[in-house]
């Protein structure tokens, strides 16, 4: 079934819809919410109803969002709004589709550096959306956007999130597993390098260890090395999934059961492991 990404039309529509169930930008802010982590419950769901739900929920942020004049309030409105594009772009199939909704959740992110730049919540989000987005278009058509990719990760790096904590400590470690990505994707005349990739996603699991995506992406880059990297991702990603999602992380359990679920992916491909 061909999935259609939600227009403005549609989103206004939606948005019109949702007037009558929040009557508050906090409520609106809120059933955003609701609707957003009920959708990330079932990611492989492809029905109609599953796909309102996340539209919805984008409609619900954006009512949030021209509600209220709290800054505060809007701030949080568009990295919601730019998180809930992010995990449609990751459950869309139609590569088209995919990129309008990372092109949407760039935008929201950008939003959100224009209501408060001195956040680094803001140049994350924006990170991660462009950093999909430029996998999904292709690494080497999407080379011209580095610069602003980096720039935004080195704010990100650099400044506080709005809850007060180091910007690196986002989404755990998610500045540095982003660059640890971006190094393993690129290639080597564009700046690639498999050890600064490992040198950042080593702060990452490091860190957060309890991120199962810091350990799915260290592993891949550590694979790519020679035999006995191989051995040691090998045995890293076994031990990993020796667990159950709620063994490893009950209290971050739906992101990790994806996360696992791209480790079992991984591990596929994996020959030299078996």
């Amino acid at each position: 079934m061909k999935l259609i990404y939600a227009t403005t039309a549609v989103l206004l529509t939606l948005t019109t819809t949702v007037t009558a169930k929040a009557e508050t930008a906090e409520e609106a802010l809120a059933l955003a919410n609701k609707l957003h982590e009920e959708r990330l419950a079932f990611p492989e769901e492809q029905t109609p109803e599953s796909w309102s739900k996340m539209d919805e929920s984008a409609a619900a942020a954006t009512r949030a969002f021209d509600l209220t004049s709290d800054n505060e309030l809007k701030y949080d409105a568009k990295i919601l709004l730019s998180q809930i594009f992010y995990n449609k772009g990751s459950m869309l199939e139609v590569k088209a589709e995919r990129l309008a909704a990372y092109d949407s959740a760039v935008e929201a992110a950008r939003g959100a550096q224009e209501v408060n730049p001195e956040y680094a919540d803001g140049y994350y989000y924006y990170s991660i959306a462009l950093a999909r987005w430029a996998e999904t278009k292709g690494v080497l058509e999407s080379l011209k956007r580095k610069g602003e990719l980096f720039e935004n990760l080195d704010k990100a790096l650099e400044k506080f999130t709005k809850a007060g904590d180091l910007g690196e400590e986002i989404d755990g470690y998610g500045p540095n597993r982003t660059y640890g990505r971006v190094y393993f994707k690129l290639p080597g005349f564009a700046g690639g390098s498999n050890k600064k990739s490992l040198e950042y996603l080593e702060t990452a699991i490091n860190e957060a260890p309890e991120v199962a995506l810091n350990i799915v992406y260290y592993v891949e880059t550590l694979y790519a090395g020679d035999s006995a990297d191989k051995i040691k991702a090998c045995a890293i990603i076994d031990d990993m999934l020796s667990k159950t999602p709620e063994e490893y992380n009950s209290e971050r359990l739906v992101p990790t059961k994806r996360e696992f679920r791209t480790a079992e992916k991984l591990r596929e491909k994996m020959k030299k492991c078996d």
